[in-house]
């Protein structure tokens, strides 16, 4: 064999090996960047759903505590502004409109309980509405549960 014919042989070798060129690799490695972004992006989702999931379902159950406290005391009762059972240490405010207020933890509870009549609400004499509201901030955003029940009179 000659000299060309050697070269030419090498050459063919060379040309014949399979690889990934350097645009090809750019590309696939920009593919993966998004991707990974991406799922990123979702799992921070998630996080602060989780969060907002968690700040609803304890609001709700300090807003479901503390209705049942206000129903223990019935329609008769006149002391629904010392209605925290085992929350007596927490100082509560009761606004001139009837409204009262005690902070809990993270959360604020705000309450009206309102005297039913016939004439003005459609609604059973001596029973009493009652609206419950729980309030709080997630991540720097104002979230509220709120709760409504009606009070039978006990016969």
């Amino acid at each position: 064999m000659d000299k060309f014919h050697k070269q030419d042989e090498s050459m063919e070798k060379i040309k014949n090996k399979e690889g990934f060129t350097l645009l090809e690799v750019i590309f696939a490695v920009s593919i993966l960047t998004v991707g990974i972004l991406s799922v990123a992006a979702m799992q921070m989702t998630s996080i602060r759903g989780n969060a907002f999931a968690w700040g609803t379902t304890e609001a709700s159950a300090v807003a479901m505590s503390q209705m049942e406290k206000l129903k223990e005391l019935g329609s008769t009762n006149s002391g629904y502004s010392s209605a925290t059972g085992d929350l007596a240490n927490t100082p509560i405010t009761t606004t001139t409109s009837g409204l009262h207020e005690y902070a809990q933890g993270n959360y604020a509870l705000a309450w009206s309980v309102v005297e039913n009549t016939p004439a003005t609400t459609n609604m059973i004499a001596g029973t009493k509405t009652v609206i419950l509201t729980v309030t709080w901030r997630d991540h720097g955003i104002s979230r509220r549960v709120v709760l409504s029940s009606i009070i039978g009179k006990v016969v």
